[in-house]
C-alpha cells in the first residue's frame, strides 16, 4: 500500500477558536490508482490534499507512506517526503511567467547534474505533453491550457509517485479541461504514478477509477467508478 490514512484530523486553532478542517478519515490509495475528491466548498476536499502533501499538519490519526508511519517526522523529513514523493498540479497554473516551458520545465530537473541531460529530458517531458512548438515561449505569453500542460510536464519531471491535482482544471473551458483530463490519464497509466485530482466538477470525477466524496469534512462515500 502506497499511502494510508487511519483516523486523520486537521484542526486549525485561531485566536482560541477550534475550527475542524478533516477529522476521522480513513483511506487507502495503491500504486496507480486514479481517484477524485469531490466535494463542495468547505467540504475539506482541499485539506485532505494538503495533509497527503505535507503542505499542512495534521493533528489526528496517523498518515503512512509505504507501511511508515509519519507522525514523528521532523520538518526536514517533511521536506524529503515532499520533494521526493510528491508532484502537485495548481488550479492557478503556478509557473514563472518570464521564463520559457522548456526553462519552466528544466527547474524540475535540477537533481540532474548533467545539463545535457537535463536538457534532453525536458525536451522529451515537453513532446509528450504536446507543447513542442512553443517550448521556446514565455509562460507570459501562453494560453491558460498550454500553461497548465506546462505544470503537467513539471510534475513528471520529478518522477514522483505522488500527483496531487488540486481543481487542475479550475480556470480552463471545456474543451482545454478535456484535454488535460486525457494528459492526466495518459499519464497515470504510463508512468504508474498515483494520482489524486481535487474537484467539483462531476464530469471530471466520472472520468477517474474511484471517487471520493466528503462533507462538512468527513468521508460520505468511497466507490469505484470502473
Amino acid at each position: 500500500m502506497l499511502l494510508k490514512l487511519e483516523n486523520i484530523g486537521k484542526i486549525y486553532d485561531s485566536n482560541d477558536i477550534l475550527t475542524v478542517g478533516i477529522r476521522g478519515i480513513d483511506l487507502a490509495f495503491d500504486y496507480n490508482e486514479f481517484v477524485t475528491i469531490e466535494g463542495e466548498s468547505g467540504s475539506g476536499k482541499s485539506t485532505l490534499l494538503n495533509v497527503i502533501g505535507a503542505n499542512d499538519t495534521y493533528e489526528e490519526g496517523e498518515l503512512y507512506f509505504n507501511g511508515e508511519p509519519t507522525s514523528h517526522y521532523s520538518e526536514s523529513d517533511w521536506e524529503k517526503y515532499r520533494e521526493k514523493n510528491i508532484a502537485t498540479i495548481f488550479q492557478d497554473f503556478n509557473i514563472i511567467e518570464n521564463l520559457t516551458v522548456l526553462e519552466n520545465v528544466e527547474l524540475a530537473l535540477l537533481r540532474l547534474d548533467d545539463k545535457k541531460e537535463r536538457r534532453r529530458r525536458a525536451k522529451e517531458l515537453i513532446a509528450r505533453v504536446g507543447l513542442t512548438e512553443q517550448m521556446n515561449r514565455r509562460g507570459s505569453k501562453l494560453s491558460g491550457g498550454e500553461k497548465q500542460r506546462t505544470v503537467i510536464a513539471r510534475a513528471l519531471a520529478k518522477d514522483a509517485p505522488v500527483i496531487l491535482a488540486d481543481e487542475p482544471t479550475g480556470n480552463l473551458d471545456q474543451k482545454n479541461s478535456q484535454e488535460i483530463m486525457e494528459l492526466l490519464k495518459y499519464s497515470n497509466r504510463e508512468w504508474k504514478q498515483t494520482t489524486l485530482i481535487v474537484t467539483h466538477d462531476e464530469n471530471i470525477a466520472l472520468q477517474t477509477d474511484r471517487i471520493i466524496r466528503l462533507e462538512d469534512g468527513r468521508i460520505v462515500s468511497d466507490e469505484k467508478n470502473r
